[in-house]
């Protein structure tokens, strides 16, 4: 604590206006514990004798949302999850149980959604197997789930107030969140959410579940499904992770900051987010 107070001292010296109260790699003081948690008593009070502003920065490390490991641990529905596409020249190469299989005429580009089970029976000449695999990553949240943004305010936003809620707004302004993202681990990934499916029939009166091959391969359809699918994407993602934080911040009289994966570019930005300028109206 003497040595965030001399910290704190220095940064008055120089003319800081304020201070972001940030967990870096290599934390020796337990994330969230008893201990952390005077730390950021000192901090707080630190800004209440130099009239420097004070933050708590959300999460341990980056991405925000996995509040150090306890979001994921709480249940399965919070994780992470992505789609990858495979193919195959026959149905014995399929060796796992796939999401969804589509029979795919790379000539015409065209493709039918197809039973697994029966695809020995289905395929035709030329035709290939495309199967879309399902993945989850336990390490990090599903941003575009509601439910898991939730929890990670309540472990950690919503433990900030139960202390400092006397100095929200005042002397701890708010919070800082670091490049939320989506979960894609390579190239042609897919961001998914199992809530995504639902939502998108009840946005654009269609099954994305049968279109999935647009978003690979240049079909008949696939810029109108590229598009609703990115849309959704992006709106599920701002609304159910900024947008919520937000509402939370704004309703405990403090304010959010922060910034969002990958902004450098276009094709970045829709690897990682769908586009990072819709968050700014939330920051």
């Amino acid at each position: 604590i003497e040595e965030l107070k001399w910290q704190i001292g220095q940064m008055q010296k120089v003319r800081v206006g304020g201070y972001f109260m940030h967990a870096r790699s290599g934390l020796k003081t337990p994330y969230l514990s008893d201990e952390w948690f005077e730390c950021i008593r000192a901090g707080i009070e630190e800004s209440k004798k130099t009239g420097l502003h004070a933050w708590a920065y959300d999460e341990e490390g980056w991405p925000s949302g996995f509040a150090g490991g306890l979001v994921p641990a709480m249940d399965p529905d919070y994780h992470a999850k992505f789609i990858s596409l495979e193919e195959f020249e026959r149905p014995e190469e399929l060796r796992d149980r796939y999401m969804v299989c589509y029979l795919f005429d790379p000539t015409t580009r065209e493709y039918m959604r197809a039973d697994q089970d029966a695809l020995a029976a289905q395929i035709c000449d030329g035709q290939i197997i495309l199967a879309i695999r399902r993945n989850t990553n336990e390490f990090y949240i599903d941003t575009m789930n509601k439910r898991a943004v939730e929890a990670f305010i309540q472990v950690t936003h919503q433990e900030y107030f139960k202390r400092f809620g006397d100095d929200f707004g005042t002397y701890m302004k708010g919070f800082f969140t670091d490049e939320p993202r989506l979960t894609c681990d390579h190239f042609r990934d897919l961001a998914w959410s199992d809530d995504l499916p639902a939502e998108f029939q009840r946005t654009y009166g269609y099954d994305i579940i049968d279109r999935i091959p647009a978003l690979y391969f240049e079909t008949s359809d696939f810029e109108k499904v590229r598009y609703d699918f990115w849309e959704l994407v992006n709106r599920l993602f701002v609304h159910n992770y900024m947008k919520t934080i937000y509402d939370w911040c704004d309703e405990h009289h403090c304010q959010i900051t922060g910034h969002i994966m990958m902004e450098e570019s276009i094709f970045s930005q829709m690897t990682s987010t769908g586009g990072v300028m819709p968050f700014y109206e939330y920051l």
